[in-house]
């Protein structure tokens, strides 16, 4: 009977401990993952900036390239009116 008691009292603080753990195991899990979201999203932020950049920088650059087939198409239609005037 006095054993029986005794390995319910073993077994009952040995369940406690592994609980125990597992407890601390997962709230270390939880502040990694945590962790891990914050600087995910961090990075996330970055590329977007990124992204918005270089969008903006190619946006710039077909504009200026439009302008100077514009200008090119203008001085060749100049020309061509030059050369049939002749």
């Amino acid at each position: 009977m006095m054993s029986a008691q005794l390995l319910l009292m073993i077994t009952a603080v040995l369940l406690s401990a592994i609980v125990t753990l597992i407890g601390y195991w997962l709230r270390q899990v939880h502040r990694e993952i945590k962790e891990a979201i914050k600087q995910l999203t961090a990075y996330i932020y970055e590329l977007n900036k990124t992204v918005m950049m270089l969008e903006t920088h190619i946006n710039k650059g077909i504009e200026q390239g439009i302008s100077n087939n514009k200008e090119k198409i203008t001085e060749l239609q100049d020309r061509i009116e030059k050369l049939e005037d002749e």
